[in-house]
Parts: structure tokens; C-alpha cells; sequence
């Protein structure tokens, strides 16, 4: 089992397909953060959430992003 405390609301746990979701973030910088749970990978990238408009962030991983 894998435990994940976070300061915030916004987290997702991916579906089946690959896709999350976030809702109702309110607007300004952020850093979206990817990890597996293993913690062998991990991938942030900086995102701007402008009022009114929605955002879509495709994430992919290359062999790069495995922490060693």
C-alpha cells in the first residue's frame, strides 16, 4: 500500500485509459507533478490555470524521467 499526503485538494489517481482530471482550481502557476507510487518515476512540469478556460496537459514519459 502507498500513502500520499498532500497541503491541497488537487490530486488524481489515473483511470484505466490514462486520463485525470482536475476540477475547480483556481487560477494562477502550478507545477503539475506525475509519480508512481514505486516512487522509480517522476515527472513535473510548470502550468498556468487561467479563469474561464480549460486547460489540457498531455504528460509523457520517457526512460529520462525514472529516478534512480
Amino acid at each position: 500500500a502507498w500513502i500520499f499526503v498532500f497541503n491541497h485538494p488537487f490530486y488524481a489517481v489515473t483511470g484505466e485509459d490514462g486520463r485525470y482530471r482536475f476540477e475547480n482550481v483556481p487560477p494562477g502557476d502550478y507545477t503539475l507533478e506525475l509519480m508512481h507510487p514505486a516512487g522509480s518515476l517522476k515527472l513535473s512540469r510548470p502550468v498556468t490555470v487561467t479563469a474561464g478556460q480549460t486547460l489540457t496537459v498531455d504528460l509523457k514519459t520517457t526512460p529520462a524521467d525514472i529516478v534512480k
